[in-house]
């Protein structure tokens, strides 16, 4: 065999390779599954998978291997055109009189700078705010800093880990509660929305990073995606940390029906949320800025103005602010 007959092969059985493990990727999850915490991160990186399935496709023409060329292919084009509605604006609606913003953030539970966070959350003039991983620590230094005043309408599960959640309001609350979604337990509030009433849900999953994650995380997005899609809520907004991708089955579920992105409806569904520098993921991961996005705003019976992505202030997330406005009658 000669040098250069070995060379190929060797890019061919590598192309192989390569498109296998693409394959075995590319199936399941185009039938709607995740199959473990590895799937689960690397469905996080979906699309840029399908990018690189572009080598072997290459190596197939090159070397006329038209079956290697239909397996590769098909990798690309099933993980790439997902993008197409990452990245298709609906519109953006009208601002008028009733339009509600809304601050979402990931506050990190552990942040080294949390004054630096409060500071932004509090002179963001946003009408609501949706703290994630509220601690009781940050609570209190939220109240000390003056936020009963600016919004005296709260309904908090501060706790001492990720798990605590809270929403404050300078608008009057006209219903509130907590709802169990899974072992995700979720703050709500409704507040007055033109003629309707609109329903605010803060949403904080487990992290599918390990296995047990994983199951809770899937346990808590069916949940959600049930309690949504069949309970005639009115006008809704669901926002936080899914830790979830659009090209995650479970979540892309919650899209399915009568719920749409945020970002997506103003044309930036494919700006990135998380890792940032904060904590040890992001300084592991987001050394080089944040990939990709897990933090939204589901928005029904609304359409959205705005949506403004912030600086992270000591989290590992970023946030952001999104503006809705009643569907015109």
């Amino acid at each position: 065999m000669s040098l250069r007959s070995g060379v190929r092969w060797v890019f061919v059985i590598g192309a192989w390779g390569a498109a296998s493990c693409g394959l075995a990727f590319t199936i399941p999850t185009l039938v709607g599954a995740t199959v473990n915490h590895v799937h689960a991160a690397l469905q996080l990186v979906r699309p840029w998978l399908g990018l690189l399935a572009g080598l072997p496709l290459l190596i197939a023409a090159l070397y006329r291997r038209p079956v290697l060329a239909v397996v590769s292919g098909f990798c690309v084009i099933a993980n790439v055109i997902p993008v197409w509605n990452a990245v298709t604006s609906e519109g953006v609606a009208e601002a008028n009189d009733d339009a509600v913003t809304i601050y979402v953030a990931n506050a990190r539970y552990n942040n080294a700078t949390p004054e630096i966070l409060a500071d932004q959350a509090l002179t963001s003039d946003a009408d609501m705010m949706i703290i994630i991983e509220l601690t009781p620590q940050f609570a209190e230094l939220l109240q000390a800093r003056g936020v009963d005043d600016l919004y005296p309408h709260q309904v908090l599960i501060p706790l001492p880990d990720p798990s605590g959640e809270g929403i404050y309001s300078r608008v009057p609350l006209v219903d509130e509660g907590h709802q169990w979604f899974g072992e995700m337990q979720s703050p709500f509030a409704s507040i007055q929305f033109g003629t309707q009433e609109l329903r605010v849900i803060a949403a904080h999953t487990y992290a599918p990073n390990q296995q047990w994650g994983l199951d809770r995380w899937t346990q808590s997005l069916e949940s959600l995606d049930g309690y949504l899609n069949e309970t005639d809520l009115g006008p809704t907004v669901v926002a936080g940390d899914f830790n979830a991708a659009r090209w995650h089955p479970a979540f892309r579920r919650l899209l399915s029906g009568s719920f749409e992105d945020a970002h997506e409806l103003v044309g930036k569904g494919l700006t990135p949320s998380w890792p940032t520098g904060g904590g040890l993921t992001g300084r592991l991961l987001g050394r080089f800025g944040p990939f990709v996005r897990i933090d939204h705003a589901l928005v029904r019976d609304a359409g959205v103005v705005d949506v403004v992505d912030l600086p992270a202030a000591g989290s590992d997330h970023l946030p952001f602010m999104v503006t809705i406005a009643p569907d015109p009658a």
